[in-house]
């Protein structure tokens, strides 16, 4: 959480190719008042695994230019939830008065993998997709997201 009266930014510039910038495994992380800024070498931001949480509150999310590649599927991502191994609890996501705004997608589930996402509060603009499912039945099973929209804007 910031400190009353600052408000950090935490840029993130370049990641080793398709790696995430951040890889949260199992737990939770919680991020209060900063603000992250994703420069063009970073495909994703947040790599979530099933059963983990992600929760931002009061956070500005940024994302620049989209990362160099034909393939739809490496566009730049903000939320990225991997593939659930077995019987997994979904990943959750949280965000409250979060203003998440840029170029790519901002949230994406990979093929058999569940998330329940609640999105309360702020707004989300891409020039990508809000919400992209990834795979199929042929692809290990379904993919299956929860959603929960408050007082949202999402264009």
């Amino acid at each position: 959480r910031a400190a009353e009266g600052h408000e950090p930014v935490l840029r993130f510039e370049v990641a080793d190719e398709g790696a995430a910038a951040v890889t949260l495994a199992s737990g939770r992380l919680t991020l209060a008042g900063v603000g992250l800024r994703v420069g063009p070498g970073v495909a994703t931001l947040f790599a979530v695994a099933p059963g983990a949480t992600l929760e931002l509150d009061g956070v500005m999310l940024e994302r620049g230019e989209p990362v160099a590649s034909s393939d739809a599927s490496d566009e730049g991502v903000l939320v990225r939830v991997g593939q659930a191994r077995g019987r997994t609890p979904p990943a959750r996501l949280v965000f409250r008065d979060v203003q998440a705004l840029g170029r790519g997608s901002c949230l994406v589930v990979g093929p058999a993998a569940a998330a329940t996402v609640e999105w309360n509060g702020g707004g989300c603009a891409f020039d990508g997709r809000f919400l992209r499912l990834e795979g199929g039945p042929r692809d290990g099973g379904e993919t299956k997201v929860d959603l929960v929209v408050g007082d949202a804007t999402i264009a």
